[in-house]
């Protein structure tokens, strides 16, 4: 009797993982075929960034890439253009900051020339 209760057990967990696994199967069909069809343009699935809303965004830039200040400033530019005020940069080795404390010093010693 118990090993005909073990063997049921068994069984009804066998099922009911089959039925969860292809459940997620499905899912995972269905989410593919979305991503494929807004690629496509065929559906319609994000709307237009309401940037009236946006308070902050920030973005975190690869070490490599803030090195190249020419890039850093368009995306700046591009930003600006779409219409965000507040941006919060980032790099992991602090390569912005460094150039932005460099730029502060030659502009406070410019200054200090002048004067």
């Amino acid at each position: 009797m118990v090993q005909t209760g073990n063997l049921g057990l068994l069984l009804l967990w066998h099922i009911l993982h089959l039925f969860v696994s292809i459940w997620y199967f499905v899912l995972g069909l269905v989410y593919v075929l979305e991503s494929y069809l807004i690629s496509a343009g065929i559906l319609k699935s994000y709307k237009a960034l309401n940037v009236g809303k946006l308070r902050y965004l920030a973005i975190v830039i690869e070490s490599e890439d803030a090195y190249e200040t020419s890039k850093v400033i368009e995306l700046l530019q591009w930003l600006e253009a779409i219409g965000v005020k507040h941006v919060c940069l980032y790099d992991t080795e602090e390569v912005i900051l460094e150039e932005k404390l460099k730029n502060a010093i030659a502009f406070e010693e410019a200054y200090h020339d002048e004067a």
